[in-house]
Parts: structure tokens; C-alpha cells; sequence
């Protein structure tokens, strides 16, 4: 059995840290592969952001939590 969750439109896939959920405050969209700065993790962008979208989708059946974008954690 599938389920369909919806997130929000405007939840920062790309530029979250996959391992620490911090944001990147400016990443160019044609940045393919970058480090995040703060805990210097590799990240492919199309991979971060479905890991990312998978895990939001996961947190939001199972907590029933309303996934939105989060502003206080971002890094410069």
C-alpha cells in the first residue's frame, strides 16, 4: 500500500543539510554538488533534496506533522 503526502510547496529540499536539517542561505540552482559549510558534508543536489523530500513525507505520516519551511536554521 501507497500513500501521498503532500508538503509544503516552499520546503527548502536543496539547500537543507540532509544530516543536520540546517539551510544554505544561498545556493545557485545551477550548483550541481556543494559542501555544506557548517558540518562540511558532501551533497548531490538531486539526491539531498529527495532525501530530504522522503523524509519530510515520512515525518508528516507518521508524526501527522504539517512539514513547513523552518527559517531559524539557516547558516550563512
Amino acid at each position: 500500500m501507497r500513500t501521498f503526502v503532500k508538503i509544503d510547496r516552499w520546503f527548502s529540499s536543496y539547500r537543507r543539510c540532509r544530516n543536520y536539517g540546517n539551510i544554505v542561505d544561498k545556493l545557485p540552482v545551477n550548483t550541481r554538488k556543494w559542501d555544506f559549510p557548517k558540518c562540511g558534508a558532501n551533497h548531490d543536489r538531486d539526491i539531498n533534496s529527495a532525501i530530504n523530500i522522503w523524509a519530510a513525507g515520512l515525518a508528516a505520516s507518521v508524526c501527522r506533522a504539517n512539514v513547513k519551511l523552518n527559517k531559524n536554521t539557516s547558516v550563512g
